[in-house]
């Protein structure tokens, strides 16, 4: 085909002049707009077999000023400035992935100020170089978190203020696309750290728990305090703010031997400090002391006892046991019949857990200033029913030591006479005088004295970066209340 053929259109002095078509002699192109002087000049469209296609401005052959190209290959659509036939100025370009850039170009890269849409909903709009973002700008991330300030290279460097979509926020320095340097983290759990970062995390942070005393000692009826730590592994307390930290009690579970007759091992099983008479369910919790835990009631809410108010009940409760001892010798003993509680101590039963017990509000929660927190006003209350005093260990003592000088014979006698006389005892009702008067009157508010576990937790919701601190455990030795021996009242004798 002549160049005559392959061209039809306007001419003027034998040069293509006006509007024409024109088919390249590689058929992959064709070109359909204005000429001048024999040249590509003005609106036009320049066609490629594939479907690919420019149409806007041509200035002497070349592609120059505004238009629109599209590529058949990868879908990509480009509208804005071109220069020389490459992209260069300001432009749209709708990528075949969903993806949408307007801002500057250069050389047929995004380079200067713009708006970035990626396809999974992503925005950034800053300064961009070589088609990576470069200078000052602001990411919106899918979920939800949002960037403002530095990038080098498209990541995040220099300084920037960084706020995630859980109500985190950082304000510091930036290295390689995580925090270095220095820089203020408020968590969403209301956490703060200021200070030295590296590699995305503080340059130091506790690793454990730690109590300030290893043994509290608390006298029965009197309220006590506890200090917590945030440490490290080498000891020293990390001034972090306001981790969040949860204390509570508990006792121990002793193991002991269970025999199980002649030809059978031995087995250990765990007893509690308190039996419980109904299942029990918690599951217990390992201690740095050899042995393990269960909860045991803890508050904050009750006030310390009168110490005069104790020593009056000490004192009336010897008298009264005088007293009962005194009647049991010349009064013949009589049931216990239970009396209806008055109107307002039925009341206040109604919201009891076990057989009116009220069930007390636990400790409240504190958090850390300075990588400490204290407790203070901490009471261990009386056992609620469900738990009795622990007395196992202290029979099977007895037991073990009476066996030691017992004889066979002497074993079967008591047998025989321990039987008989609970089949006595079975078969006629209970006449015993029940009464509290010998009970302290402590132990139905506080707990008994005993050695007691607190721990304290870190319950920081949600947690720091993915990881708790190693709990802290402390024992709490608690000591009976001092007595004052009260003078028994001498009988008066009558008249020989």
């Amino acid at each position: 085909m002549s160049v005559k053929q392959r061209y039809r259109g306007e001419t003027l002095n034998l040069l293509r002049n006006g509007f024409g078509v024109y088919q390249y002699e590689n058929e992959f192109y064709r070109y359909e707009g204005e000429w001048k002087d024999g040249m590509k000049h003005g609106h036009g469209k320049l066609i490629m077999k594939d479907g690919s296609f420019y149409e806007g401005e041509f200035s002497k052959g070349e592609i120059e000023g505004h238009g629109c190209r599209f590529s058949a290959l990868t879908g990509n659509k480009y509208s804005g400035q071109f220069h020389q036939g490459e992209f260069h100025g300001h432009g749209t370009m709708y990528y075949g992935d969903g993806s949408v850039y307007e801002g500057e170009w250069s050389s047929n890269k995004r380079q200067g100020y713009g708006i970035f849409k990626c396809k999974n909903n992503e925005v950034y709009e800053g300064y961009l170089y070589d088609n990576k973002r470069h200078g000052e700008g602001t990411m919106i991330y899918e979920n939800g978190d949002r960037y403002d300030g530095d990038w080098v290279v498209n990541m995040r460097q220099g300084h920037g203020e960084f706020r995630m979509a859980d109500g985190s926020s950082y304000d510091g320095q930036f290295m390689n696309d995580v925090f270095n340097g220095h820089g203020s983290f408020n968590h969403s759990s209301g956490m703060i750290y200021e200070g030295l970062w590296i590699n995305g995390l503080p340059a130091e942070m506790p690793t454990k728990l730690r109590f300030t005393e290893e043994l509290i000692e608390v006298q029965q009826g009197r309220l006590f305090s506890a200090s917590v730590e945030c440490i490290n592994d080498k000891g020293n307390v990390i001034e972090d703010q306001n981790r969040e930290i949860h204390i509570t009690a508990g006792f121990r579970l002793v193991e002991v031997e269970v025999k199980k007759g002649k030809g059978k091992k031995s087995s250990t099983q765990e007893k509690p400090l308190f039996d419980m008479i109904e299942d029990f369910e918690e599951k217990p919790i390992d201690t740095p002391f050899g042995f393990r835990m269960i909860s045991y009631p803890l508050t904050d809410q009750l006030q310390e006892e009168d110490p005069e108010y104790s020593r009056q009940g000490t004192e009336l409760s010897e008298v009264r046991e005088t007293e009962a001892v005194d009647e049991q010798t010349t009064e013949q003993e009589q049931p216990v019949e239970p009396q209806p509680l008055p109107a307002d101590e039925q009341k206040q039963s109604d919201n009891c857990d076990h057989e009116g017990f009220v069930v007390p509000q636990g400790v409240n929660n504190k958090r850390t200033v300075e990588g400490k927190v204290f407790f203070s006003d901490l009471s261990l209350v009386a056992a609620p029913p469900m738990y009795r005093p622990f007395t196992y260990l202290e029979e099977a003592d007895k037991q073990r030591n009476r066996s030691r000088d017992r004889t066979p014979d002497s074993l079967k006698k008591e047998k025989k006479k321990e039987d008989e006389t609970e089949s006595i005892t079975s078969s006629r009702p209970s006449t015993r005088k029940i009464s509290r008067a010998s009970l302290n009157p402590l132990d139905d508010k506080f707990a008994k004295p005993e050695e007691y576990i607190l721990m304290a937790a870190d319950v920081t919701s949600p947690s720091f970066f993915g990881t708790r601190l190693e709990p802290a455990f402390c024992r709490v030795r608690v000591t009976p209340a001092p007595k004052l021996k009260a003078k028994r009242k001498p009988k008066e004798r009558g008249p020989r």
